[in-house]
């Protein structure tokens, strides 16, 4: 979480004497000093006086197996990150066992860090929730944020919002980003504590000024939706973009949208386009939806069917409604595919079960007409009639249709005339003349 080089001058002691570079021309055996002089040659070595991390590796390595206390913690670092050797998290495992034994914190957190994520070792919450709580009690900022999350997720504990929020504060009185950011984001959602929007934007301003990607993009949703502020698109284009610039997918997606929009800035197609894309290209479901409509309308690049297909199908694989509706819309009037009436059947039968008016509408007319399924009016109307108390028009519509018929229902005029009116009334062009071709205007 944190830069590498900093924490090992951070956890790294430096030597409490300082020595000159050793003389090439005397015949000085190095390893043959005492452990602490050994160690602390070590440090030097690793520290950009000498630079050598391959040295300084084999002089802490010697005096970690002669049993010198700050040299086994940093061992286990060598290992852990690959530094001077190659990366070995069982190896890393067994000096931080050792350092976290003799109640060294850094080892704690580090030996609670790969039974967190299975490195070195079976995966095991328990063992890390343990070493998180040694270590944070003894005040290393990392353990505390790590036994934060535990709490948070019940990972080797129960669930408990109030305690995951106590450790993160003291997380966060040693500046912890990750902590402040999370802070933040406990007041947004009331984890652990009431809503409080005024609290949040405090947290994640402090996060996003240290450069937190999450806390400058949950900044940018403060300022975007006046909540704990009030309402400025520039203030939240200039924190996504901050976010964005980072990898921070979800920013990505709203910079998309402001440029889209035109809010906070100048309406940009060309950039909207290159914001969803990086989005969507990491997974983002509502990018990727957004990067299909851009393909289907050409908005910042040239219209293509088949590519907006592709991610409207993306995005469909996440479960998004508005998505799958749309992908039934292609394969039904054959864009950048082939008419399949079948498969249009499915995606707007998936959509329709999501409560979506659109899929409901196109699924009754499916059922209507006998397309991509067998005729049946009474499936037919279930579904207009659900897409038609949304206010779908065209479902309205075709709902007075099977009243007026009795097409699924028994015939009923009065009910008739009320969709036929109310489609109308929503902008259907049908309605107008089904209502006077069958004067229904008449009593």
């Amino acid at each position: 979480m944190k830069n590498i080089l900093l924490i090992f001058l951070t956890l790294t002691l430096l030597p409490s004497q300082v020595y000159s570079q050793p003389d090439q021309d005397q015949n000085v055996n190095i390893y043959s000093k005492s452990i602490k002089e050994q160690y602390d040659l070590g440090v030097l070595y690793f520290n950009d006086s000498l630079k050598d991390n391959k040295e300084a590796f084999l002089l802490i390595k010697g005096s970690a197996e002669r049993e010198y206390p700050d040299a086994i913690n940093s061992i286990g670092l060598f290992f852990y990150y690959g530094i001077g050797t190659q990366r070995n998290y069982k190896q890393a495992f067994y000096w931080f066992k050792k350092s976290a034994e003799q109640d060294d914190s850094s080892g704690q957190y580090h030996l609670g860090l790969l039974h967190y994520n299975g490195e070195g070792t079976l995966k095991n919450h328990d063992e890390s929730f343990f070493w998180f709580k040694k270590s944070a009690e003894q005040g290393n900022a990392d353990a505390q944020l790590y036994l934060g999350i535990s709490y948070s997720k019940g990972n080797g504990i129960l669930k408990n919002y109030t305690e995951s929020l106590y450790w993160l504060k003291k997380s966060a009185e040693q500046e912890n980003s990750d902590a402040i950011n999370l802070i933040g984001l406990f007041y947004v959602y009331g984890l652990g504590t009431q809503i409080n929007h005024k609290q949040a934007f405090y947290w994640l301003k402090k996060s996003a000024e240290q450069d937190n990607s999450s806390g400058q993009y949950h900044l940018g949703l403060l300022h975007y939706n006046g909540e704990g502020t009030l309402k400025n698109h520039d203030e939240s284009f200039f924190w996504f973009k901050k976010s964005a610039e980072q990898g921070n997918a979800d920013a990505q997606n709203y910079l998309g949208l402001l440029y889209y929009n035109g809010e906070g800035t100048l309406k940009n197609h060309d950039e909207s386009f290159f914001w969803f894309k990086k989005s969507a290209e990491q997974g983002n479901t509502d990018a990727q939806y957004s990067l299909g409509e851009s393909y289907w309308k050409g908005n910042g690049i040239l219209k293509d069917d088949t590519e907006s297909l592709y991610w409207f199908k993306k995005s469909a694989e996440q479960e998004d409604s508005a998505a799958i509706n749309i992908i039934g819309l292609f394969y039904f009037y054959g864009l950048g595919t082939q008419i399949n009436h079948k498969q249009a059947f499915y995606w707007f039968k998936k959509s329709a079960e999501q409560d979506d008016s659109s899929g409901q509408y196109h699924l009754g007319l499916l059922h209507y007409n006998g397309e991509g399924t067998l005729k049946n009016h009474d499936e037919s109307f279930f579904w207009f009639k659900k897409s038609a108390e949304q206010g779908n028009a065209d479902a309205q519509y075709y709902l007075g249709k099977c009243y007026y018929n009795g097409y699924g229902t028994l015939k009923n005029e009065k009910e008739a005339k009320k969709w036929i009116k109310l489609a109308f009334e929503n902008g259907s062009s049908q309605a107008e003349d089904f209502w006077n071709d069958n004067e229904l205007w008449k009593d």
